[in-house]
């Protein structure tokens, strides 16, 4: 067994856009969504998801967090979401980012706006 839960390994494949995946990958691409998707709703009263579809990725990266600690706490935002996220809230979440990070989810949330 190699540590993981579910038999899945580092290499297992996740696919968006076409583009495999490993998990600590997703565990990034999920952190990324929830925080976009948080300032797209808290900052610009909007959204571009159905709570349904936001609840459902935060639970995915809650149970990421749970099932692979050791790939969480090397996670490219684990310094926002820390070992104590569940999924039941992103309200400051862009806030916590550094300068660097903002640009980032802005250009995403500018990019989705085009």
């Amino acid at each position: 067994m190699d540590g993981y839960s579910g038999g899945l390994s580092r290499r297992s494949a996740f696919s968006v856009g076409g583009e495999a995946m490993t998990i600590q990958d997703r565990i990034d691409w999920l952190q990324r969504f929830i925080i976009v998707h948080s300032y797209i709703y808290y900052e610009l009263n909007d959204n571009y998801i159905s709570d349904r579809e936001y609840d459902l990725k935060s639970k995915e990266l809650a149970k990421y967090k749970d099932d692979y600690p050791e790939l969480w706490k090397n996670s490219m935002y684990y310094k926002q979401f820390g070992d104590n996220y569940n999924g039941s809230t992103g309200f400051t979440l862009f806030y916590d980012l550094d300068d660097r990070q903002k640009r980032i989810i802005l250009s995403i949330v500018n990019a989705r706006k085009n």
